[in-house]
């Protein structure tokens, strides 16, 4: 039994202390299991809000990398549509250059000054260079400087101008060397000498020897074709030996 403290003495507990004491245990417990829920309700909101911040971070995440592979994606299309677009603009570009290389004005300039070279190198006599057409050796040095620009492809210009380019510039390169002395030009005609040295690289990459110079024989029997009919460059890839 339980004793309380009175004016009289102790005395065993009345009901109202007891409904004291239970209402301020009850209270006490309801507090302690508030102070518990809001607690727990902390840790879970804190941990609710770290799952979305994880999930939100990584949505964020894959949407930039699609974003990025994406991006890759139409970087690597346009790449290749321009490269197409190069390839076929140096096509057509060369296309036109043989085009050019057999038209009738050219071919009469080429058997000009084919005739004029084989009685030079017949007579083993240099031809003087005032008397060289223009024609063919402004259209190596056109050639040269578009191959020079990137807007021509060695290998192609090789398989169509490689043949003709090469035995003109076998003989033509004292008449390149000359008129840069009369014109006191050193930069003079570097395109063309520029193209005859790439096209020497090329053939001797395909032919895997290092280039010689072409014989008397092979350049006589060469000048003669010139003079006869134009070989067909654009269409003929033609040993050099």
């Amino acid at each position: 039994m339980a004793w309380e403290l009175t004016a009289t003495g102790v005395g065993p507990l009345s009901w109202e202390a007891w409904t004291a004491i239970g209402t301020w245990l009850l209270a006490v417990v309801a507090a302690a299991l508030a102070w518990a829920l809001a607690r727990r309700s902390r840790r879970d909101a804190r941990a609710q809000i770290e799952t979305m911040r994880e999930a939100a971070t990584a949505q964020v995440a894959a949407v930039e990398q699609a974003a990025i592979e994406q991006r890759d994606v139409t970087e690597r299309m346009a790449r290749a549509h321009i490269d197409m677009m190069r390839e076929d603009l140096r096509a057509r570009l060369l296309l036109h250059y043989a085009t050019q290389w057999d038209s009738a004005r050219m071919v009469e300039q080429r058997k000009r000054l084919a005739g004029m070279l084989l009685s030079s190198v017949q007579s083993g006599t240099s031809v003087s260079h005032e008397g060289v057409s223009s024609e063919v050796p402004n259209f190596f040095e056109s050639v040269g400087l578009l191959l020079g620009r990137g807007q021509l492809d060695a290998e192609m210009v090789w398989h169509v101008f490689g043949y003709s380019a090469m035995r003109y510039g076998r003989v033509l390169r004292w008449f390149f060397v000359k008129d840069r002395e009369a014109h006191a030009d050193p930069h003079l005609w570097t395109a063309a000498l520029e193209l005859l040295a790439t096209l020497q690289k090329v053939e001797e990459a395909h032919t895997k020897r290092a280039h010689s110079e072409f014989p008397r024989d092979e350049m006589l029997r060469f000048l003669r074709e010139e003079l006869q009919a134009p070989p067909a460059a654009a269409a003929v890839v033609r040993p050099s030996r």
